[in-house]
């Protein structure tokens, strides 16, 4: 049995469970990632989670847009994989089959998620995912407020919508238990609840070619913001070529 409340390297040095156990569970038990699946931690930043997930028996790596953050992680968990990659142009994407790819704090994805660069940035993730596996969006929403960065549910589903596959949204509230519920209650943040996307591959392996045209094709149906927190403020409406 893995304990997801207590890593299994007592000396490694890493930050606290980044993410709350229920969510874990459903993550990697609930989705039936075996011990030993491949995953990949998409905005790894200086790899806590990479390692944490390593510990508790995955084969993980981690790819992040800034360099600096990919430096530290390797000096400090040289045991795992670093990649410094540039999300929506595949450069320095790693290529393997993953079981699951999570995605967190990624930059291309707090803009509308209808533009090009987004969809291409889904489509680069799709082609490293094995048939049947996971493609994870990890967000946090404030308490009042029905999505994370300025996303409503429906953007998740009209970004995903020109690729083949099954959409979920599962919703997590913060224990009371937590620290950040107490921070919350002593003023020091805002409430927030975490929520997933989940996009499951229903298709055969295909190379990025194939996602990346579908990426542009939504681009000939879909115009505009995803919705009015990310709309241009010249007005003005992309159209594909």
């Amino acid at each position: 049995m893995v304990h997801l409340h207590l890593p299994l390297d007592q000396d490694a040095e890493f930050e606290d469970q980044p993410l709350p156990t229920r969510m874990l569970r459903q993550i990697l038990v609930g989705r039936k990632v075996h011990l030993g699946g491949r995953v990949l931690v998409v905005g790894c930043g200086r790899g806590d989670f990479v390692a944490y997930l390593g510990n508790l028996g995955y084969c993980v790596e981690g790819v992040d847009e800034d360099e600096d953050a990919i430096l530290n992680a390797r000096q400090r968990f040289p045991l795992f994989d670093f990649h410094h990659g540039q999300l929506g142009v595949s450069a320095g994407m790693p290529v393997e089959d993953f079981d699951l790819i999570l995605v967190q704090n990624v930059a291309i994805y707090q803009n509308s998620l209808l533009d090009l660069g987004a969809r291409t940035a889904t489509a680069n993730l799709l082609a490293a995912l094995k048939p049947d596996g996971d493609l994870v969006f990890i967000d946090k929403q404030d308490r009042n407020s029905e999505h994370g960065d300025g996303h409503q549910s429906s953007c998740w589903k009209r970004h995903l919508a020109c690729f083949p596959g099954d959409f979920q949204l599962d919703n997590y509230p913060e224990s009371f238990f937590d620290r950040a519920s107490w921070d919350w209650l002593w003023g020091l943040r805002s409430h927030q609840n975490y929520f997933t996307v989940t996009f499951q591959l229903r298709s055969m392996k295909q190379g990025r070619a194939f996602w990346c045209d579908l990426a542009r094709r939504g681009m000939m149906t879909d115009q505009g913001a995803c919705c009015p927190n990310h709309a241009k403020p010249t007005g003005t409406i992309r159209r594909a070529a």
